[in-house]
């Protein structure tokens, strides 16, 4: 699926849906604002970082780690918050965790501004075989 992508209401549903089912398994990670909150649930395969403004869901991020790096394979956000930093401080949050963020093959024109973003406060960004990757030390 396609990273950051203008889903339809009914994939938003579906990130819903996929939350209530792992709720109880999801562990707080970090206050990152006043009211924005992250949690993570981890299972043998996926990692997903949820973000939440306050109790309300409003974004998601999911992928998979290897070798010291997070693959990401699908991120939504909520669109009322939408083009207002959300997307952009969970993808740091993931960044500063794991120290190399790989994107997906697709990225949507909203995923590239966001990762061009990325690379003005983190650095270049380094195309792999139509992936970006982003590395900090």
């Amino acid at each position: 699926m396609t990273e950051n992508y203008d889903y339809s209401e009914g994939y938003w549903k579906s990130c819903l849906f996929r939350y209530k089912r792992r709720k109880e398994f999801t562990v707080f990670e970090k206050n990152i604002d006043d009211n924005i909150n992250i949690k993570r649930y981890k299972d043998d395969i996926v990692i997903v970082y949820y973000i939440f403004n306050g109790e309300e869901l409003i974004g998601s991020l999911s992928g998979t780690e290897h070798e010291n790096k997070f693959y990401i394979s699908l991120s939504i956000i909520n669109s009322k918050y939408r083009r207002i930093g959300i997307g952009s401080k969970l993808y740091k949050y993931v960044l500063e965790k794991y120290k190399c963020l790989v994107s997906d093959i697709d990225r949507s024109p909203s995923a590239e501004a966001m990762w061009k973003s990325l690379s003005r406060h983190y650095g270049p960004i380094i195309n792999d075989n139509l992936r970006y990757m982003l590395k900090i030390d």
